[in-house]
């Protein structure tokens, strides 16, 4: 029986940073997801206030002739209504936050059960007695049981004999090596509350090594020695405890960060509420007149105005931008890849 071409390709891993997975560029994911949530709230009120500037030079006249203290009036009135709402929304998200807390004491305990049994699971798979408390160390036990499992399934395939079953498990062995020293680097010094723990682990693509594991067991089976088997299957069991821990640290993570803009919010909608109120009762347009580098005065006060009543929005947007993108790369916990693949090779005909 003639070999398919992808029962002959060589193991070929995708990129080892979410990145260059995606496509993006580092430009778009800093916008997206790693840039300091309180810069990109700063480029998106600058690139607004630069397009209303932009749009204000071909106004012709004064903005005093064309606008009156009523019109201005109604602009910030709506501005405040939007920082209104936004503060509902935060509340509502803190509610949600809250109730996810709540529950009857049976419920906790089976919480703190479940949670105690993984912990066991993954410190008899590290062969550790008691694994770290911080999130990171926790992982970075994970990972490093991973990296020794395959650093075994690469001394057990130097043994057997050098044909094509043991050439590409020593492969894909190296390959989780590898990576998961990156990994348990980037962790060495990443601190939970930044997003520094969630990056690295959302660079750690456990789908693929867990798809490409049992593929190698379910291809190679009675072809490498027994021996070789067994490492290769701890390895992928190993693997499979990734996904789960991976879930909830990015879950714990998500409240977090909702807790962080929720407070972000309320630190800001007090003045910005102060600044639209008073532009709303009390700002005169008559009292600025002239121009500078040929804008009227007032359109630029206005504007600049404008852009301080709606830094609450800005700083929401710049957070849920990033929640939003951590969940479009994380939807599923199992061994999926959800973008294009291709699985020809594990399809067969009926």
């Amino acid at each position: 029986m003639e070999k398919t071409e992808t029962e002959t390709e060589t193991i070929a891993p995708p990129a080892n940073t979410m990145r260059e997975r995606v496509g993006y560029s580092r430009a778009k994911m800093w916008f997206l997801v790693e840039g300091n949530r309180w810069l990109v709230s700063g480029v998106l009120l600058l690139v607004t206030f630069a397009i209303v500037v932009l749009a204000g030079v071909f106004v012709s006249g004064s903005v005093a002739d064309a606008f009156d203290n009523s019109t201005i009036a109604s602009l910030f009135q709506s501005i405040f209504l939007a920082i209104v709402t936004s503060v509902a929304l935060t509340l509502a998200i803190g509610q949600l936050i809250l109730s996810q807390e709540m529950g009857h004491l049976g419920e906790q305990r089976e919480k703190m059960l479940s949670e105690v049994s993984f912990r066991g699971d993954v410190e008899q798979s590290a062969g550790v007695g008691v694994s770290p408390a911080t999130p990171a160390g926790f992982l970075r036990t994970l990972i490093r049981a991973v990296e020794e499992k395959a650093t075994r399934v690469q001394e057990s395939v130097a043994d057997d004999a050098d044909d094509e079953a043991t050439a590409q498990v020593a492969e894909f062995a190296e390959v989780v090596t590898d990576h998961s020293q990156q990994i348990d680097a980037d962790l060495e010094t990443a601190e939970f509350g930044s997003f520094d723990v969630v990056s690295a682990i959302l660079d750690y693509n456990y789908s693929w090594k867990v798809r490409t594991g049992r593929r190698l067991q379910d291809k190679h089976t009675g072809a490498i020695a027994e021996r070789t088997e067994e490492r290769l299957d701890a390895l992928v069991r190993n693997l499979q405890l990734f996904g789960p821990a991976r879930q909830y640290f990015k879950l714990i993570y998500y409240q977090h960060e909702l807790i962080d803009v929720s407070r972000v919010l309320l630190y800001t909608v007090m003045p910005a509420l102060g600044v639209s109120a008073y532009m709303s009762f009390a700002f005169d347009v008559n009292r600025f007149s002239g121009s500078v580098v040929g804008i009227d005065v007032a359109f630029l006060v206005i504007s600049f105005v404008a852009m301080i009543g709606l830094f609450p929005f800005a700083v929401l947007v710049a957070f849920i931008f990033r929640l939003i993108t951590v969940s479009q790369r994380t939807l599923t916990i199992g061994p999926f890849i959800l973008r294009e693949s291709s699985d020809s090779g594990q399809i067969k005909e009926v």
